[in-house]
């Protein structure tokens, strides 16, 4: 595929010698002579839509987090259009590019589920996508539709472009998708605070965060499940939030360096709410599914079903500048927080919101510290099994505890 990625610059102009490149690319094997979908409009049709004063906004988002591997990300469309209203499609291509999907996998996996006519969809993932993705749409589009749908691809990124371009002068290239935009919060234990970090695809959030703090703590709201009713679930995490907006947003002197954060998936834009308020669940769940596959690929499948069936909240606590373990002997520390009582929580936030030792800054043993604390401030012995995790190689002790 790469070998036959056509060499567009984004822009309207840059398209209107569109159709000789696709027709080239078509009859040297870039593009299929057999369409592998059906083209289900005309050319003039799609010419019409050119015509039209303005296409209209897309409903509101679905707000559904999608997969970035291929297969799963397929089934996961597939029932999403299965009897849908292709009307829904922008909201559809707004939560794939908010996942951070591939725009060619992204294409492919709505061409293959017939979400809607492929002029359409070529239309809506030019008209969402940043300027990298323009290649990768045409190329699948391309592949999948066969050298016959050559014309319909043309005016269908003809019409994107068009779309697009508004959507730049309006604010931006997501402007779609403006009404939410993703963030994390960050409460550290030292150092400057009220930082929040927004993205518009959420996966950028968590995959590689600020830098240089001493331990992360990412805080994984949960669902209402049936192991915890609505009003008990609702109450621990709105408590737990309350305790990191009050205790951890009041800093210390110490360092960047030697400061602990705490690590809330937030919307950005709700800033001047209570932080309960600005819980971003899309956001959170995303991150649960994709630290889930992660475990489960690690031989953590019982960790897996945990993250994805308990009601939590979850606190996972890296030395890492991000969520998902690139090693699967890195230590990290999972706590599940389904069955905690309420009344345990200050001294939870209490043993997390303290400074690292600068001779433990960046160490395991900084980990198996935090560990140390929270056995004396919580009665672990008959419930540690339950909710306190080591995920890869539980780190040691090996210098000597720094006094109170």
């Amino acid at each position: 595929m790469t070998a036959c990625r056509p060499a567009i610059q984004p822009g309207v102009r840059a398209f209107l010698k569109l159709q000789p490149l696709l027709l080239v690319l078509a009859l040297t094997g870039c593009g299929s002579p057999h369409a592998l979908i059906e083209v289900s409009r005309t050319r003039a049709e799609v010419a019409a839509e050119l015509n039209r004063p303005g296409a209209p906004l897309p409903p509101p988002l679905a707000h559904r987090p999608y997969s970035t591997e291929s297969e799963v990300l397929r089934a996961e469309v597939a029932e999403v259009c299965a009897g849908w209203d292709p009307g829904e499609l922008p909201a559809l291509v707004s939560d794939l590019y908010l996942s951070g999907v591939d725009a060619g996998d992204a294409t492919e996996a709505l061409l293959r589920a017939h979400c809607a006519p492929l002029d359409a969809i070529v239309v809506e993932m030019i008209a969402q996508g940043q300027d990298e993705a323009i290649n990768a749409v045409l190329e699948r589009a391309l592949v999948l539709g066969g050298s016959g749908s050559v014309a319909l691809i043309e005016e269908a990124a003809m019409v994107g472009l068009d779309r697009r371009a508004r959507l730049l002068e309006q604010g931006g290239v997501g402007a779609l998708r403006e009404s939410l935009v993703y963030g994390l919060r960050y409460f550290p234990s030292g150092g400057d605070l009220g930082l929040t970090q927004a993205a518009l695809a959420m996966n950028a959030l968590f995959e590689e965060v600020l830098p240089g703090y001493a331990l992360y703590t990412f805080v994984l709201p949960g669902r209402a499940t049936s192991d915890a009713p609505n009003a008990a679930h609702a109450a621990r995490q709105v408590e737990l939030l309350r305790l990191i907006e009050t205790y951890a947003a009041a800093g210390g002197s110490e360092s960047q360096a030697e400061s602990h954060v705490f690590l809330v998936p937030v919307y950005a834009n709700y800033g001047d709410l209570a932080l309960a308020d600005q819980l971003a669940p899309e956001l959170a769940e995303l991150m649960r599914v994709r630290l889930a596959r992660r475990l489960r690929t690690s031989g953590h499948a019982d960790l897996a079903k945990r993250l994805e069936t308990h009601s939590g909240p979850f606190l996972v606590t890296t030395l890492e500048p991000h969520l998902l373990p690139k090693d699967a002997q890195t230590p990290r520390l999972l706590l599940d927080l389904s069955a905690l009582g309420i009344e345990s929580l200050y001294s939870l936030i209490d043993a997390y919101d303290r400074s690292v030792p600068g001779a433990l800054a960046g160490q395991p043993e900084s980990l198996a510290l935090l560990g140390e604390r929270l056995r004396e401030r919580i009665n672990l012995d008959a419930t540690q099994e339950h909710w306190f995790f080591w995920i890869g190689r539980p780190p040691a002790r090996s210098a000597p505890r720094p006094p109170a």
